[in-house]
């Protein structure tokens, strides 16, 4: 068995092969063709109902563009239980350049998964010398079908851009390999940061160049050369490659406790008490085979898989587990000898590890966009050691790279199709009802959906679904309550909020509507009542002033309805314009 080929310390691939240059652009141009192609769909979408509200056109400080008091507050804003201010500010970039219309929203993010895959090229090719490969890796990045939520949702604009500050910071990073000192070393920390500010999924960077440093930059320096497969490697060297990624992890470390207490505060942390850690680390291996499974077969593709943890018997975790065991017994025993098996293993192993689970954010159990950045390593680990077997053991080249050909055209065609499903809120979450298994949210979401586009009936039929899975969920019954009271189903609709507030109280929404329908069945002084306990919730809630004003002045009690009238003026004056002929 031939050597491993180890380049000389600190000193990476220089230069690509011989004249390669015409190949480099004519590569890069097919890769630009096969993002536009594939993605070009989504200049058609509009916007989902699944944040994009929040992220966007709800958004008053999106909308507005690019101003000194909207780059303040993207810089304090910890809406969406985020910080991550250069998503903001590319948002408002998008509506200062292109308007508040959601093409250019979808733009925005076809340009940048699109510079991420030239950036992924260019890097690859820098660092191993080897174009063909990188290309094809840069080929399975551009297409996959698990990208196609993190380019086609808008509010995924995080995911895009942090990869395009991560594919920078590598190619500083190859400077900084060419070329040490601080200023390079500086350019690296500055991109990080400014991915860290897209989305916090960057902190595993420095443990990806630590990957990086043993294939294909070979940085542990051994002690001996006499033999390739038991070498050991100098303490000093990996000590001196340690310190070297320490400023880089200060920074991880700093956007780590930053995110977790905002997502704690934004309230998106979910706790012990309402998933127990057993049920999480049961997950985590389940997790992680589902998302090897999808890279390998992308096909029923949701926008939500539920979190099934606690459906889950010892089985399935404990064969997921032996299988990632193993798999990472095998990449180590290999390491050596096939170091790109190891490398790509470990870095789709480790970047997916603020993801999956052991800190819960949100209910989900796995999502396609945490993909985005990880499976890079999986495509390294496929197409390198593709390479070695077909030159080790094949007679013939065609067999694999016909199955590689396929494999591109049948994953362009499935991103092609799931970015359909991206048109609209209706599409999209129809969709996941029909591939997933059934969950509240979906049903929720969908009826949500229906309802904004004017068919509440057909909304009504969803919301009752999710309610037959979820019977507490105060979401769902509040959402059946709006739909029944678009269609004049009053007493249904009293129901219905009535049972939100036996859920919760201290819902002001609940209060407050519950205060009308009760007003509108000719009992104003119970409709008082929820509207004094809205107000004792939202001091601020003017429709809730309004409307108790004017059922105060209905009773006969003329100071305290004109108090609350005032009150409404003075929060919401727009009042007056309406009040005018």
């Amino acid at each position: 068995m031939s050597k491993v080929e180890r380049r000389p310390h600190n000193h990476p691939a220089s230069s690509y092969p011989e004249n390669s240059g015409r190949r480099q652009l004519a590569i890069s141009a097919a890769l630009a063709v096969a993002v536009a192609l594939t993605y070009g769909g989504s200049l058609r979408n509009g916007f989902v109902n699944f944040d994009d509200d929040r992220y966007v056109f709800a958004n008053p400080h999106v909308q507005q563009g690019l101003s000194l008091s909207n780059i303040e507050w993207a810089f304090r804003a910890t809406d969406c239980a985020n910080w991550h201010p250069i998503t903001w500010l590319s948002l408002q970039l998008d509506v200062t350049l292109f308007g508040p219309k959601a093409w250019g929203f979808h733009f925005a993010n076809l340009l940048l998964h699109g510079a991420n895959v030239l950036l992924l090229f260019h890097v690859l090719s820098l660092l191993t010398g080897a174009l063909g490969r990188s290309a094809l890796v840069a080929a399975l990045f551009a297409v996959h079908p698990l990208h196609v939520e993190s380019v086609a949702w808008v509010a995924e604009r995080k995911d895009v851009l942090s990869g395009f500050f991560f594919f920078l910071a590598l190619l500083a990073w190859y400077r900084y390999l060419r070329q040490p000192g601080w200023r390079p070393y500086g350019v690296v920390m500055l991109a990080l940061a400014c991915g860290l500010l897209a989305k916090p999924m960057l902190v595993t960077f420095p443990f990806v160049l630590l990957l990086l440093d043993w294939w294909p930059c070979a940085r542990w320096r051994p002690l001996t050369e006499t033999d390739e497969t038991t070498r050991a490697f100098d303490p000093q060297s990996a000590q001196r490659l340690l310190l070297e990624k320490v400023p880089l992890l200060v920074l991880a470390i700093a956007s780590s406790i930053v995110t977790y207490l905002v997502q704690r505060q934004g309230g998106a942390v979910i706790s012990a008490e309402q998933l127990p850690w057993v049920e999480r680390l049961a997950n985590v291996p389940v997790a992680y085979a589902a998302y090897l499974a999808k890279a390998v077969w992308p096909v029923r593709l949701a926008v939500y898989y539920p979190h099934s943890a606690t459906d889950l018997s010892i089985g399935p975790p404990f064969a997921a587990g032996v299988l990632l065991l193993a798999t990472s017994g095998a990449a180590v025993m290999t390491a050596r000898r096939r170091p790109y098996l190891f490398v790509g293993w470990f870095w789709w192993l480790g970047m997916l590890v603020p993801v999956i689970g052991l800190v819960q954010v949100g209910t989900q159990a796995w999502a396609d966009r945490y993909m985005y950045l990880p499976i890079v390593g999986l495509w390294m680990a496929v197409i390198w050691g593709g390479h070695a077997f077909e030159t080790s053991f094949c007679w013939s080249r065609w067999p694999l790279r016909g199955l590689l050909a396929c494999s591109l055209l049948g994953s362009g065609l499935l991103s092609h199709r799931q970015v359909g499903y991206w048109h609209d809120g209706v599409s999209l979450w129809q969709h996941a009802t029909e591939v997933g298994p059934p969950n509240p949210v979906a049903y929720n979401s969908l009826g949500i959906a229906l309802a904004e586009r004017g068919e509440p009936e057909e909304a009504i039929e969803w919301f009752k679904k999710g309610l037959a899975l979820a019977p507490d969920d105060e979401r769902c019954h509040q959402n059946l309550a709006l739909a029944l009271t678009a269609v004049r189903r009053f007493e249904e609709s009293l129901d219905q909020f009535q049972e939100v507030l036996r859920i919760n109280p201290d819902n002001s929404l609940a209060q407050f509507n519950a205060g009308v329908l009760l007003e509108h069945r000719g009992k104003p002084a119970e409709g008082i009542e929820h509207f004094r306990r809205a107000l004792e919730i939202d001091p601020t809630y003017w429709r809730a002033h309004l409307q108790m004003g004017r059922a105060l002045l209905k009773t006969g009690q003329t100071t305290q309805g004109e108090y609350h009238i005032q009150e409404a003026l003075r929060l919401h004056p727009e009042l007056l314009n309406r009040r005018r002929p």
